[in-house]
């Protein structure tokens, strides 16, 4: 096994990511905004235990599929914080939700095809890297950007609205 930083890193965060979204739901298992972090924190840990497996594997079409396998988590990320947002600051949001858990599932079907990882190479004489990038990957990526700001566009917006209120 060859045990690397990227490996070891993406084991923390794949541990981390289980024990703190356990942690949470536990307090209140019956609230949604408690299942949705558990969501979105399971779905980090996807995305690390992936890391993982990516770190150690030492075959270019095994580290193919763990990369593959990783970004089954990595796409719903912005989708299940957008959604955690959303319902912690008690907002009206049905189709913004609505497209974007589409475009994560669009990006899920693309996830199965070389359209988003076409391919993996050696990098750093360590773990086979995801590249070349698929023609889909730099939309994901921008989408996912997107989704982070306006996630946390809307938590400042709430706040200063909050803010306002108290003066």
């Amino acid at each position: 096994m060859n045990l690397n930083p990227f490996a070891i890193s993406g084991l923390l965060t794949g541990v981390s990511s289980v024990l703190f979204g356990l942690f949470v739901y536990s307090r209140e298992p019956g609230k949604k905004l408690y299942r949705l972090w558990l969501l979105f924190a399971l779905s980090v840990s996807i995305w690390g235990f992936g890391g993982f497996a990516i770190g150690i594997a030492q075959d270019p079409n095994l580290a193919l599929f763990f990369w593959r396998t990783a970004y089954i988590g990595v796409i719903f990320v912005p989708a299940l914080f957008y959604h955690f947002v959303v319902i912690f600051l008690g907002l009206l949001r049905r189709h913004s939700l609505i497209l974007v858990y589409t475009l994560s599932s669009c990006f899920l079907i693309a996830d199965t095809t070389p359209l988003l990882i076409p391919g993996t190479t050696w990098m750093f004489d360590q773990f086979y890297f995801l590249y070349p990038r698929g023609p889909v990957y730099s939309y994901f990526v921008l989408y996912f950007f997107i989704m982070v700001i306006v996630s946390h566009a809307e938590l400042w917006l709430f706040m200063k609205k909050t803010q306002d209120k108290l003066k």
